[in-house]
């Protein structure tokens, strides 16, 4: 919740200050502010919120993804073939079941002939049943920690996720995705992107 209050009290400490936002719900006092999302009307978002003079750097062209996204980017083909191969990953979000409900879902059709990645924080309350809900596929893996995606999105047919950055490193690389908003702030970048067909966005 850091807004232009403190951002005044750190005048005389800096020469330029840069602001990181992706939310646009309050004012800020700074030199420049970024915003790496893609959300419809995106040049009016910040209006009224920053000076006049605040230099804006605005949209998906000054993603902050780690510099790996960018060499991979030069050398994986993006996704247009069967789906043979589906990562299933909503990141750190709390409180939230939607890989045993997405697990589940699939567990009703056809998967025979696909393999499934799941990426899931062994501290989530809802570990134990997603391994057990793994165990339905003929081929599944489950994995607790990685430093990044891109070995697993290296092969990835079909992503199934959330709304945040790691929907940015996925367009990066070509792979389609479904996605889900786990948070208010998510639900404007995935309409956004559903409206761009850089997505398919379920709610």
């Amino acid at each position: 919740a850091l807004d232009a209050r403190w951002e005044k009290t750190l005048q005389g400490s800096f020469n330029k200050l840069l602001v990181i936002d992706d939310l646009a719900d309050r004012n800020h006092c700074c030199d420049v502010l970024l915003d790496h999302n893609i959300v419809l009307e995106m040049d009016e978002r910040y209006v009224g919120l920053t000076p006049s003079t605040t230099v804006k750097i605005l949209g998906p062209n000054f993603a902050l993804l780690q510099p790996e996204y960018e060499k991979a980017h030069k050398v994986i083909a993006p996704s247009y073939g069967p789906v043979k191969q589906i990562l299933i990953n909503f990141g750190g979000a709390a409180n939230v079941t939607l890989t045993s409900k997405v697990l589940q879902a699939l567990s009703k059709t056809d998967t025979s002939s696909m393999h499934m990645d799941v990426v899931l924080n062994s501290e989530s309350f809802e570990y134990d049943i997603v391994c057990s809900l793994i165990r339905n596929f003929e081929s599944a893996s489950i994995t607790s920690s990685v430093p990044n995606l891109i070995p697993l999105l290296q092969s990835t047919d079909l992503a199934i996720g959330a709304s945040g950055v790691a929907c940015l490193e996925r367009i990066c690389l070509g792979i389609p995705s479904l996605v889900f908003s786990v948070a208010k702030n998510q639900t404007p970048i995935a309409e956004a992107l559903n409206s761009e067909k850089q997505v398919v966005y379920l709610g």
